[in-house]
């Protein structure tokens, strides 16, 4: 059997993958490899904040890029008009967010390290798309809610042979991520929630300094278990995905004038995304589907929400955030369930239709 690392490489086709005990850390590890200290680091205006940990713990200078309203992505454009604006190049992140796809090979060629950020999508071929990442690597995680389910780890890939062993070198100089690590994590994330639920998640900002203070880390060595395990399951799990995905197109097409799909391509489905046309019913449909014990989620907000005081605003991620609304995939929604919670849909629409 091929190594793990092989085993990831081959998936993404490319050549080397360096494993670190999350996400953010080989995030972390790359900045640290490439010098970009104070360097300006492009990332999407609405990703995750633990992206944000790990450029403060690399000591990088976050920017941020806007996204669509229509898709919550960054695409080239919006990336170029950015990259325009700085007076010297650093790394820019195009990030495949809630499993959405686009093209931004553009971005290859201008004196910018391009990291791909393929954590919530994986690279595949198709008509359209490149049978590998366009850009110098990619970052992936496997946490639990990714498209790779291990639970724990994260990855960095590339072709680049000296890149990935000087990655590997800052890997194993770090302390091994610990189950203490993933209970202070935990808490990092249900305090988030609680103040995004309350309006008030710019109170989360002092909690980068602890989460910046735990970025580094090294790979579990009984993580490369999990991890091989799930990439073993892959295949049968993107199946099972792809089939609950056309359970609820199918459940949910007599409401398309209501929910859109996001104007970008999903061939390897995260989750059912939908952009409610009338942002105004986003809420009351996720209340209702929330309460008949449905899960329904919503999209990242705006980063400048967690980090008011360094990260400028960003309608354009709020007007994204306040507008989507994301349906399981997972095997506890079969026909019936996914119909019954189509009909849920139906009801609240023609309940605020008077």
């Amino acid at each position: 059997m091929a190594r793990l690392e092989e085993q990831i490489g081959s998936l993404y086709g490319l050549n080397h993958a360096v494993l670190f005990g999350r996400a953010r850390a080989g995030f972390c590890a790359i900045l640290e490899v490439l010098g970009l200290k104070d360097r300006p680091v492009l990332i999407p205006s609405n990703i995750c904040p633990s992206v944000a940990a790990a450029l403060k713990a690399a000591e990088a200078r976050i920017v941020t890029a806007p996204v669509s309203p229509l898709t919550g992505l960054t695409d080239a454009p919006r990336f170029l008009n950015t990259m325009a604006v700085e007076s010297k190049p650093g790394l820019v992140m195009p990030a495949h967010l809630y499993g959405l796809w686009s093209d931004v090979s553009t971005l290859n060629g201008r004196g910018w390290f391009v990291l791909e950020n393929d954590t919530l999508f994986v690279t595949a071929t198709s008509d359209s798309r490149p049978a590998r990442a366009s850009g110098d690597a990619v970052l992936v995680s496997f946490n639990h809610v990714k498209t790779i389910e291990a639970g724990r780890g994260g990855a960095i890939l590339t072709n680049d042979r000296n890149l990935a062993k000087e990655l590997e070198k800052v890997s194993q100089s770090w302390p091994i991520l610990s189950d203490h690590d993933d209970e202070i994590e935990n808490h990092l994330i249900l305090a988030r929630r609680h103040l995004r639920a309350l309006n008030q998640s710019h109170l989360a900002e002092p909690l980068f300094n602890v989460e910046s203070a735990l970025v580094r880390r090294s790979l579990p060595e009984t993580a490369r278990d999990l991890i091989a395990a799930a990439l073993k399951a892959y295949p049968e799990a993107i199946a099972r995905r792809q089939d609950t995905l056309s359970l609820w197109c199918k459940a949910l097409a007599p409401y398309s004038s209501h929910l859109a799909p996001p104007e970008a391509e999903s061939v390897l489905p995260w989750r059912l995304i939908r952009r409610v046309v009338r942002p105004s019913l986003r809420d009351p449909l996720i209340k209702a589907l929330r309460q008949a014990g449905f899960e329904a989620g919503t999209n990242y907000p705006a980063l400048s929400s967690s980090l008011p005081s360094i990260i400028p605003a960003h309608p354009d991620s709020d007007l994204w955030e306040k507008s989507v609304i994301n349906l399981w995939l997972t095997q506890n929604y079969d026909s019936s369930r996914v119909q019954a919670a189509a009909d849920l849909v139906g009801a609240v629409l023609e309940a605020h239709a008077q």
